[in-house]
């Protein structure tokens, strides 16, 4: 029996103001290099996991945390323009931040998760460099999501534990300094102004635009046989 672990982001799809016209970008973003990694901080008053994330290979210069997860675009479930090249997807915060990127089950013993804590200066950049051009969309900043983002990663079936007897999100939240790993794919969305308005590709800035809507992720656990 598999167990495929599945990471999904939303955010609010509300605008600004309702005469901005937007058109809905999708990427399909291939294997990173680097791991996902979930550590166990034990049960909430709740009886929730709760856990610490890592979001990819981390470094840290000049008080500054940047942890990396980094792969090819795919073409298959990309937008035209943006359905080549390779990405990057990019967390930073203060190396003196305590547990920055924090998350919780939805429900005891789920496999269900969602933020619940950002510390304020975490910021998440998604950069996708393809063949129309260079591009930067701000997918987290200031403990919160733009309207219009949405992301999600999967890990692709190598995912490794620590300390736990049986390998899943939901038991690693119970103990702490438990740990699930593993490499991801990604699927992301932003939206930027309507193409009859807007530059071409390789002319436009990418820019997020202020949310008014909560944002959430959950981890979900879909078993085959």
């Amino acid at each position: 029996m598999k167990i495929q672990k599945c990471l999904y982001g939303v955010a609010g799809l509300l605008l600004a103001s309702s005469t901005i016209h937007a058109a809905v970008i999708n990427v399909s973003l291939g294997q990173s290099g680097q791991n996902w990694v979930m550590t166990g901080l034990g049960a909430n008053g709740s009886n929730d996991g709760t856990y610490s994330i890592q979001q990819g290979s981390c470094g840290s210069s000049a008080g500054l945390t940047t942890c990396t997860l980094s792969g090819s675009i795919l073409a298959a479930g990309s937008s035209a323009g943006y359905n080549s090249g390779t990405y990057s997807f990019v967390t930073t915060y203060a190396t003196a931040d305590v547990l920055p990127v924090q998350g919780q089950s939805q429900t005891p013993n789920s496999n269900l998760f969602y933020y619940d804590y950002l510390a304020n200066d975490v910021t998440m950049v998604l950069n996708l460099n393809t063949g129309s051009g260079n591009f930067s969309e701000t997918m987290s900043t200031a403990g919160g999501f733009p309207a219009g983002v949405g992301f999600g990663f999967t890990y692709v079936g190598t995912e490794v534990c620590t300390i736990v007897a049986t390998c899943s999100q939901a038991n690693v939240g119970y103990v702490n300094g438990a740990t699930i790993s593993g490499p991801v794919t990604i699927s992301a969305s932003f939206t930027i102004p309507d193409a009859t308005n807007a530059p071409e590709p390789q002319s436009l800035a990418l820019m997020g635009i202020t949310s008014l809507a909560a944002a959430g992720l959950w981890l979900r656990s879909k078993r085959t046989v």
